[in-house]
């Protein structure tokens, strides 16, 4: 997303985002610079980056997020489901989104936005230059960005969740000039540990993207996955408490601060991706059930919960073999689970650009599944629960531009008999 001179909010959707764009060289001393990072190192530019290339943003006291507010309009937008939109440029990526103290905080097309909940003002980065994912842990904000001008990514903490204010930077890593930005993949911060999926550059023609964990001051930088037999982590990475999950190689792992390694939490030989945690409770698309299927191309994909603690893995979703259906995005907060789900289209088993994409979603003690958003003329995609509310990025078929993020309340569920 960028913000034009109009105080217009666009969407590019022309080639990639700039936290997903690969660059094209490799750095063999990559991960003893990483691993020698420290909070109160800001790294020189390397002697081959040119005199004339600029310095890192951040490097000038002054600094400051460029920030540029504007108005959203949501009567110039249809309902979705029977909701009212209530900002536009939903999260790409659910999995980029947050919450905290009444705001909704998201990263899309490698911007940071936020919004007050309940408010029409919308406040975002106006600078494409830099590009990035942001995180949020208590009172904190915390930006991942990379910077295009100088070759340069970086960790910025800021004291107050807000798009503005100076920052100081917990880590950093100058990158040799490239034809293209760096990666950042995926960003999540808690009280208790900072994970991200990142790549530098590419390495014997081949993209590697590390998953990487460090204390909450930028100290003890951990390379989890410096193997190039991991390759294919997609960097979906979302942290809660002391652990972070991920998807890496295929298959979707946990770490938890101690642990040697992070470790799959339900091994399969088929694919499994877009992992989410809530304290102990984690869940994921599994293609177990349709052995043929990929995760660029699903077939008969199922929802899958397991709790740490407990050790207990639960199939969420029960699509037959003679009618696949095609879910994806899954989110957990507290009691429930929500999911996109194609069962109602005319290609069940088919892509996410079909006719009819709802909101499923299931709430854990009772073990019921519940329809959340349905509406045959604005696919629902991207379910994201926060505070306690559900979100979601709705595309209605007489709209256009940006598609709107809608918000929904969750139904009240009976309680069980033994409670």
């Amino acid at each position: 997303m960028r913000w034009n001179r109009s105080g217009i909010l666009l969407l590019l959707l022309e080639g990639a985002a700039a936290c997903h764009v690969p660059i094209t060289r490799a750095d063999a001393s990559l991960e003893s610079a990483v691993r020698d990072a420290s909070p109160d190192d800001v790294r020189p530019a390397l002697a081959d980056t040119g005199s004339d290339s600029p310095s890192a943003p951040w490097l000038d006291p002054e600094f400051r997020l460029p920030r540029e507010q504007l108005v959203f309009s949501p009567s110039r937008r249809r309902p979705c489901g029977g909701f009212a939109p209530i900002a536009f440029g939903g999260p790409v990526d659910n999995y980029r989104a947050h919450s905290a103290g009444g705001w909704f905080y998201y990263s899309a097309y490698g911007s940071l936005i936020r919004f007050r909940i309940g408010d029409s003002l919308i406040e975002g980065m106006s600078d494409r230059s830099l590009g990035g994912l942001l995180g949020l842990r208590t009172g904190k904000f915390l930006a991942a960005f990379t910077d295009q001008r100088s070759f340069t990514d970086a960790v910025i903490e800021y004291d107050h969740p807000e798009l503005a204010g100076r920052g100081r930077v917990i880590w950093q890593f100058q990158r040799r000039p490239t034809e293209s930005e760096a990666g950042w993949y995926g960003f999540s911060a808690t009280d208790s540990l900072i994970a991200f999926a990142w790549r530098n550059s590419i390495e014997a023609g081949t993209s590697v993207v590390l998953i990487q964990s460090m204390n909450p001051d930028g100290t003890g930088v951990r390379v989890h996955n410096w193997e190039p037999r991991f390759q294919h982590s997609f960097g979906e990475l979302r942290a809660s408490g002391d652990r972070f999950v991920v998807d890496m190689a295929g298959q979707v792992k946990v770490w938890q601060r101690g642990d040697p390694e992070p470790r799959a939490i339900s091994p399969s030989n088929s694919p499994q991706w877009h992992p989410w945690i809530d304290g102990t409770r984690v869940v994921w698309i599994d293609q177990r059930h349709g052995p043929r299927g990929t995760r660029v191309d699903p077939d008969n994909p199922e929802v899958y919960y397991s709790d740490l603690a407990t050790g207990e893995v639960r199939r969420i979703t029960h699509d037959p073999v003679d009618r696949p259906v095609v879910q994806d995005a899954v989110t957990i907060e507290g009691d429930w689970i929500a999911w996109s789900d194609l069962r109602n289209a005319s290609q069940p088993n088919g892509s996410f650009l079909g006719d009819r994409v709802d909101v499923y979603g299931y709430h854990i003690p009772t073990g019921t599944e519940v329809q959340l958003v349905s509406d045959p003329r604005c696919p629902a995609t991207q379910p994201v629960l926060l505070a306690g509310r559900l979100f979601f990025t709705g595309y209605p078929m007489d709209g256009g531009g940006a598609p709107p993020l809608y918000m929904a309340s969750l139904p009240t569920m009976p309680q069980r008999r033994d409670e």
